[in-house]
Parts: structure tokens; C-alpha cells; sequence
């Protein structure tokens, strides 16, 4: 299956490629394992419709999750 989300790191102004996913169940699941280890704002870009869909703020106090 080719993946569909992409998962990206905000950073500033800019945003950085982590990966890319078939599922958006996964994408969020892997967008929390990515949060535990560094903080940010975290996006899942669908390819099929040119937008983002998802975003997650990992910025929050005591691994605190936002979406």
C-alpha cells in the first residue's frame, strides 16, 4: 500500500519530513511515540487531498498531548 499521510515537524517557520504512513490511526499513533521523546507541534499532511489534516501541539507541560 502507498502511504497517503505524511508526518512533519514544525519548526519555526519551516516544516521537516519525519515520514510517511498509509493510515492516519497510524500517523497519529506514531506522531504521540515521536512526542514522548521531543517536544513541538507536530502536522500529517494528506497527499490525496494537498492539505493538512491533522495537528498535533506536543508543546505542552508534562507530556500533555493537544490535538
Amino acid at each position: 500500500m502507498t502511504p497517503q499521510y505524511d508526518i512533519l515537524k514544525k519548526e519555526g517557520l519551516a516544516v521537516v519530513w519525519i515520514e510517511a504512513s498509509s493510515d492516519i490511526e497510524v500517523a497519529e499513533s506514531r506522531i504521540k511515540e515521536l512526542a514522548r521523546q521531543f517536544n513541538g507541534e507536530y502536522v500529517i499532511f494528506d497527499q490525496r487531498l494537498g492539505q493538512m489534516v491533522v495537528t498535533i501541539d506536543c508543546r505542552c507541560s508534562r507530556g500533555q498531548i493537544s490535538t
